[in-house]
C-alpha cells in the first residue's frame, strides 16, 4: 500500500482547525499542537495583548490609567478593544466559525449577589454557577457584593442581538473558543465595562 505525506504549513493548519470541518480539524491537530493552532491562548493579560500587537506598553498603560481616572467603564472598554484585536490577530475571519452564517460569538459573565442576607433563590443561583462555571472575580456596588463567573460563551445571529442583550454583543468574537477565553481571562473587564458607569454608584472590581 502506497502512502503519501501531506505537507501542511501552520497557516493552512490554522485555517483547517478554525473552520467547521471536523476531519480537517483532526488533521491539523495531528500536525501541530493546540498552542500552535490557537496562539490566542497565550494572551492572558492586558500586557500580553499589547506585546502581541507590538504596542508601546508604558504609553498604552499611561493612557489606560489616565482614562481610568475619568471613567472606569471607558478604561475597561479600552482594554477590551485592544485584547480583542490581539486575540484575533492570528485568525482569518473568513476561515472562522461564522463564515457560512451571520453568527457572532459572545463572551458571557454571570454576576451573582453574595453575603449573609441574600435570599434562598440567590444562594441557589450561586451554587449553580459555582458548579458549572469558573469564578473569576468579585465586584462591589456601594455596600452590595457580588461574585463574577466566567469561562462561558454563546452564539447568536447578528440580527437577533435583542435576544442576548446588546451589552455583551459589544464583545463579539470570531469563534466560540476565543469568546470563552475572553470571558475567563478578561471577564472582570467586561463586568467593569458594563457596570462601572452606573450613575451615583461606587463600583469596584477585582480579579481572582
Amino acid at each position: 500500500m502506497k502512502t503519501k505525506t501531506l505537507e501542511l504549513n501552520l497557516e493552512k493548519a490554522r485555517e483547517w482547525y478554525n473552520g467547521g470541518n471536523e476531519s480537517l480539524k483532526e488533521l491539523a491537530l495531528q500536525a501541530y499542537t493546540i498552542e500552535e493552532l490557537q496562539p490566542f491562548r497565550k494572551i492572558k493579560t492586558f500586557e500580553d495583548a499589547c506585546k502581541v500587537l507590538n504596542l508601546d506598553i508604558p504609553k498604552i498603560f499611561t493612557i489606560y490609567y489616565n482614562i481610568n481616572t475619568i471613567s472606569k467603564a471607558t478604561a475597561a472598554m479600552f482594554v477590551l478593544d485592544i485584547v480583542r484585536k490581539a486575540l484575533h490577530k492570528f485568525i482569518k475571519i473568513e476561515d472562522s466559525d461564522n463564515t457560512s452564517t451571520d453568527l457572532i460569538f459572545i463572551p458571557l459573565i454571570f454576576v451573582i449577589k453574595v453575603g449573609p442576607n441574600i435570599k434562598a433563590a440567590s444562594k441557589d443561583r450561586q451554587d449553580f454557577y459555582s458548579k458549572y462555571y469558573s469564578i473569576i472575580g468579585n465586584m462591589s456596588i456601594n455596600d452590595c457584593h457580588y461574585e463574577i463567573y466566567g469561562n462561558s460563551a454563546t452564539s447568536s445571529k447578528a440580527r437577533d442581538l435583542h435576544n442576548i442583550g446588546n451589552s455583551f454583543a459589544l464583545f463579539d468574537c470570531a469563534t466560540k473558543e476565543i469568546a470563552k477565553h475572553l470571558s475567563y481571562y478578561f471577564g472582570t473587564y467586561i463586568a467593569m465595562a458594563i457596570y462601572g458607569g452606573i450613575i451615583g454608584k461606587n463600583v469596584e472590581v477585582t480579579s481572582i
